[in-house]
């Protein structure tokens, strides 16, 4: 669990502490909060998106709390109601992606995780191969540009037996190894994808000073909204995706 994860439950129940001792224990229940923080470790929920909607959720309740609209007795369930809307909302954003099912029991989350890198793969990264890959840019460009193959190749490229080696890896920890390591390495491809996403994020918006040509490139229609884009339309394309992408997966608290 990173340090950042670890401040911010710690903040929560202070909060619920402080708030409890001057609102009331049965408002700003910590018991409660417990209960649903273990049941997301045991789920092996994503604890950026529970931790988001537990902060949101206790925040709106202390609003309400100081400028009070119900009666007491209905706060823990318009609580409960607060904070299934917003992961109900986060799971929502996460499911714009192609979802690969490919074993019963993965993280759903890396399900759509794991289509979303592939998408990136077939359809984004070979666009930036075509513009960083010409030597108008220069040979140091494209070395550069070449630190960015090894993740995208190890998580988006299909094996024989049909999934990336990544998820491969990731398959036989489930399989052969105990619950807690198979959940650390759930935890390190969220480490490793955020932290490419966020190298090549930088990188592009670098380079994209250096970028001068009207060249176009043919692109998928159904993922870019249309036949063809500039160099520089399809760079400020890549960094959009890739801030979508950190905002609905919740995962820039890893990189």
């Amino acid at each position: 669990m990173s340090k950042e994860i670890e401040d911010r439950i710690k903040r929560l129940r202070d909060r619920y502490k402080e708030f409890g001792e001057k609102y009331g224990k049965k408002r700003f229940n910590i018991e409660k909060f417990e209960q649903r923080y273990q049941n997301a470790l045991q789920s092996r929920y994503n604890l950026e998106i529970f931790i988001s909607a537990e902060e949101e959720a206790l925040t709106e309740l202390y609003q309400e709390t100081v400028n009070p609209k119900q009666e007491i007795d209905k706060y823990e369930t318009s609580f409960l109601k607060k904070v299934d809307k917003i992961l109900e909302e986060y799971d929502d954003r996460i499911k714009v992606y192609p979802y690969i099912d490919f074993h019963p029991e993965a993280n759903e989350e890396l399900k759509y995780l794991y289509g979303a890198i592939k998408q990136f793969y077939l359809h984004i990264f070979p666009i930036l191969e075509i513009i960083f890959g010409s030597r108008e840019l220069g040979t140091s460009v494209i070395k550069d540009f070449s630190a960015f193959y090894g993740f995208i190749d190890y998580f988006g490229r299909d094996t024989k037996n049909g999934y990336s080696r990544r998820i491969e890896d990731y398959i036989i920890k489930i399989k052969h190894y105990s619950t807690n390591e198979a959940e650390q390495d759930y935890r390190n491809i969220m480490i490793e994808t955020a932290q490419y996403f966020n190298r090549l994020s930088i990188f592009l918006k670098k380079q994209k000073a250096n970028i001068f040509t009207e060249k176009e490139v043919s692109v998928d229609i159904k993922i870019f909204g249309k036949e063809k884009l500039s160099y520089i339309e399809a760079i400020d394309f890549t960094i959009n995706w890739i801030e979508e992408f950190f905002y609905n997966f919740r995962i820039k608290s890893f990189i």
